[in-house]
């Protein structure tokens, strides 16, 4: 009953926060079809002459862009040059995907790719309805959601119960990935075989499983085919050469200042556009999602996705130096945000903002560089001309940890369009959009509505532009409820899912995390579209895998340990849910101790962790301990102490964790976490030798 209390206050809290938190809801472009498509003799099931009135479509707004100079959204015309060249490039790739061989194929694959046109053009158009008004039922709705209920059968009970009359479509067999099997085909076999069926060859989102097993690292090899566009697209412009390529690892190190995102009117974290050393654009955040995005991208790649942010975690161990590049700049401008020269500045911007936040927390270090400073930046940073090195001198720097950086270069490389239709347009019908509920709530990732996802096409990997879609902004995941604050520690191992099955013939999944947002195509997956997810999450979610992905948030080791153990739980606890087997052990809940009990193990710490030691002698000393006595406890049990309790989580917290490590601040109250103060372990976990002096 509490629980049920709590849930609803929960809800009406939400609900009178909805226009801020939600903005755009769960579909972006609520009325498409009927306000835009239907009018235009475009229907929602195919048909010969809506795919023709589709392609005049996409003539019209085509011809319109080159003859005008113009294009007419649904809401305002499009004038801005860089805007309408964007619109071109993707609206000619619609209208030749739509031209390409359209007479001689089959109707089911005409279907896709009439369904496709329908989707580019929902990406084109849908984030012109930012921040629209919540209708009432989605208000309604959102008091529906502390907890979500989907179909639930075993392995074992698929083979015994019949397929819904609303299975995913299209599908294929695995050793035919080319031959779309027709929903009178998929009546006739029971609800395993439909389960083991796959989506089709050249998927836009998502892999097919035959696709999955030759992938070796999937990960890796993004990366690099990435890394490899960027350079071949450098050299062709000049700004990079054989013997100094560009690497994400150099990108990472320095960037240049460009410009604060403070128009924004969504989204929880500061945000600045910023130039690495070779001129790529990238996107650099602060706050609590900024490691937890790189590891969930990982782990949608792993799983089957093709396409997905390319983002960096900077931690402790890898801090991000920016400078200020006033090159440009109107310094007779009266707004000083659009002249920013500084951190403290720049500071002052985001306080002011709709932010609401500060970014000295994030500071490790600012000042104005000297040549010294330039020669050690550079030394093995090679991009930026030797040349250049001495216009540098005076600029004003700021180094920064606990932040991300994602890559927003577009030219010749992405092309990045709008939302991703989940609950329209056919995609509330696709297998790998139904599936990726699964995943979303492996993540415990509240926030998957239409606009965090994005349509785009991309040359990784390929010579031509290819189109995807993919579920972006996946860094709300890993904190345990929304309404939580614990971050890792409220990751629960056991998934925070549950079955009930009272007649062992299959049932139904309780999720008992809110999910503030769920599309058509969450609520209409069927019990063999979340075992086919279900699978691939127990076969590709490898202990090595969860192991490299949480790696990647930079975290301390003992933070590691906690999130790869709930990982490893997780995946344990659907694999057992959905009857697969497997030859995974069962995680035991770690605990790391830290001796601090002599000089040189303090010194030790000190140089593993980038702390002061003398602050650790002298903080145990004031807190009343005995530093040649003391054993530290950062984690005990698979949870992470707080800072109040574990000297090496406390000073890691004031110097280069403002959000916090095992916890996360109440991002609608702020962005970082609270002041803390140290008072030592609870007499239970209290694990130095001898006596303490107190």
């Amino acid at each position: 009953m509490r629980l049920l209390l709590k849930a609803w206050i929960t809800g009406i809290a939400l609900v009178s926060t909805a226009q801020l938190t939600y903005g755009k809801g769960d579909v972006t472009w609520r009325n498409m079809q009927s306000d835009y498509l239907y009018p235009l003799g475009i229907e929602d099931t195919y048909n010969a002459n809506s795919y023709i009135n589709l392609v005049k479509l996409y003539e019209s707004l085509l011809e319109e862009i080159d003859e005008k100079h113009q294009l007419s959204s649904p809401t305002e015309i499009i004038k801005k040059k860089s805007e309408l060249k964007n619109a071109h490039q993707w609206l000619s790739f619609g209208l030749q995907q739509l031209k390409h061989n359209s007479l001689s194929e089959e109707s089911l694959e005409q279907e896709k790719r009439y369904h496709i046109g329908r989707q580019m053009l929902y990406n084109l158009f849908a984030d012109f309805y930012a921040g629209r008004r919540l209708h009432l039922d989605e208000y309604i709705r959102i008091l529906g959601r502390f907890i979500t209920i989907m179909p639930h059968a075993t392995e074992k009970q698929l083979h015994q119960i019949r397929p819904s009359k609303d299975e995913a479509f299209p599908l294929v067999r695995p050793e035919k990935p080319t031959q779309i099997l027709s929903p009178a085909e998929i009546k006739t076999m029971n609800a395993y075989e439909v389960a083991m069926l796959d989506i089709p060859q050249g998927h836009h989102i998502w892999h097919t499983q035959q696709e999955i097993e030759t992938i070796a690292d999937p990960y890796h090899n993004f990366i690099q085919a990435a890394e490899n566009k960027i350079q071949t697209q450098l050299l062709a412009t000049g700004r990079a050469s054989l013997e100094n390529p560009f690497t994400f690892a150099k990108a990472q190190r320095v960037v240049f200042f460009d410009k604060a995102s403070l128009g924004k009117t969504h989204g929880r974290n500061p945000k600045a556009k910023v130039l690495d050393t070779y001129g790529v654009r990238w996107k650099l955040k602060w706050g609590a999602e900024s490691y937890t995005e790189s590891v969930a991208n990982y782990l949608y790649l792993v799983l089957g996705g093709k396409h997905q942010d390319i983002n960096f975690s900077i931690g402790h161990n890898n801090p991000i130096l920016m400078i200020f590049h006033d090159e440009g700049i109107d310094y007779h401008h009266q707004d000083p945000c659009k002249r920013v020269t500084n951190a403290d500045t720049l500071n002052t911007c985001f306080q002011g903002s709709q932010y609401h936040t500060t970014l000295e927390p994030f500071i490790i270090a600012k000042g104005v560089l000297t040549a010294q400073d330039i020669l050690e930046m550079f030394t093995d940073n090679s991009s930026y001309s030797e040349s250049h090195h001495a216009d540098l001198i005076g600029k004003s720097y700021v180094l920064f940890s606990q932040a991300s950086l994602e890559l927003r270069e577009r030219e010749g490389i992405f092309n990045r369009m709008g939302s991703m239709a989940q609950s329209t347009l056919g995609a509330e019908n696709d297998r790998a959009i139904r599936g990726l509920s699964v995943f979303h709530m492996f993540l415990d990732n509240f926030d998957a509505k239409d606009s965090n996802g994005e349509g785009l096409l991309s040359r990784i990997g390929d010579q031509e532009l290819q189109y995807y879609e993919a579920p972006t902004d996946l860094g709300g995941g890993f904190r345990g409820s929304f309404t939580r604050t614990k971050g890792i520690n409220g990751y629960r191992p056991n998934g925070s899912l549950h079955v009930w099955d009272p007649f062992h013939r299959g049932g139904r999944y309780i999720y008992t995390e809110l999910m503030a947002h769920e599309p058509k195509a969450n609520r209409k997956a069927t019990a063999a579209d979340i075992f086919w997810m279900t699978r691939k999450i127990v076969s590709q979610f490898t202990n090595t895998r969860l192991q490299e992905a949480v790696a990647l948030s930079q975290q301390p080791d003992f933070v590691q340990k906690s999130w790869v153990y709930r990982l490893q739980s997780r995946r344990n606890r659907y694999a057992q849910l959905a009857g697969i087997s497997h030859n995974y052990a069962h995680p035991k809940a770690p605990t790391q101790r830290i001796r601090l009990n002599s000089e040189a193990n303090i010194s030790c710490a000190a140089n593993k962790y980038q702390l002061d030691a003398e602050l650790i002698r002298t903080t145990l000393i004031n807190r009343g301990f005995d530093p040649t006595k003391y054993i530290d406890t950062p984690l005990h049990e698979g949870k992470i102490n707080s800072c109040k309790r574990s000297i090496i989580v406390y000073l890691l917290y004031q110097k280069y964790y403002p959000v916090g490590l095992g916890s996360r601040p109440a991002w609608m109250r702020t962005k970082v976490a609270r002041p803390c103060t140290f008072k030592g372990p609870k007499k239970q976990h209290r694990y130095w030798e001898h006596s303490t002096t107190r």
